[in-house]
């Protein structure tokens, strides 16, 4: 039999370490509930990456997870890619400002991946205005670019052999490689967007069917019928012909 509300409440007062433990455990099953959902989320989301690892520590990192829609979360993650390319440019800036130290091939291949990352950075910001007003297209070109810029930056220390790539290249490759990664699965996440494109491809299609079907349909009808023939002529040629008989 259930105990009245005043006699648990009663009960609570007289014993403060047990209501002490039933909050904490109501605390401990609603954080449990939370991280349940965050888990679902996470893994949604991070299906179809490249990256899974990167992807699942990006996104746990993300408040309110599983209440954002897709686009501010694709968002959140050009931001922390944003992040990423701004520490490799530090993380260059530091080895060229010690030229002396520096082959010719590092020093040249630093001051292009620092050109590479200004480039990169207003990508990621165009990308990141983009997800909330233009084309899912237009966003994966510019991200797509990003992308490429990440990779382009490391192929400059790459020399004629392995042996002879630049000296700076792994003390400079892992944050490059984390940008880049980021990058990836915020395009893989994008190709889950509906494509504007896509829509008006399928509208113009049905428009397209439906002016077809009006014109065969107009072809496919009957052609009207002839004009009556007038009788003025009949009884022209009647009155005409008693008279070629008289004249004969």
């Amino acid at each position: 039999m259930p105990l009245p509300a005043a006699v648990l409440l009663l009960l609570l007062g007289v014993f403060p370490t047990e209501k002490k433990a039933l909050f904490a455990v109501a605390t401990a099953s609603n954080s449990n509930n939370n991280g349940n959902v965050n888990y679902l989320a996470v893994e949604r989301h991070c299906a179809g990456t490249l990256h899974r690892d990167v992807c699942r520590s990006t996104l746990w990192s993300i408040p309110d997870l599983a209440q954002k829609p897709l686009r501010s979360v694709i968002s959140d993650v050009v931001s922390r890619a944003a992040a990423a390319v701004r520490a490799s440019s530090s993380n260059c800036s530091s080895y060229l400002a010690r030229p002396r130290a520096l082959r010719v091939r590092d020093r040249l291949a630093l001051a292009d991946c620092l050109e590479l990352f200004g480039h990169t950075l207003a990508q990621l910001g165009a990308a990141a205005a983009g997800l909330s007003s233009e084309s899912v297209a237009d966003v994966q070109t510019v991200l797509s670019a990003a992308l490429t810029n990440q990779y382009t930056c490391l192929d400059g220390f790459s020399g004629p052999s392995a042996s002879e790539d630049g000296r700076v290249r792994p003390f400079v490759q892992g944050r490059i490689y984390h940008a880049a990664h980021l990058v990836s699965n915020s395009l893989a996440m994008l190709r889950r967007l509906p494509s504007s494109s896509s829509s008006s491809s399928s509208s113009s299609s049905s428009s397209s069917s439906s002016s077809s079907s009006s014109s065969s349909s107009s072809s496919s009808s009957p052609p009207p019928p002839p004009p009556p023939r007038s009788s003025s002529g009949s009884s022209s040629a009647a009155s005409s012909s008693p008279g070629r008989k008289k004249m004969q």
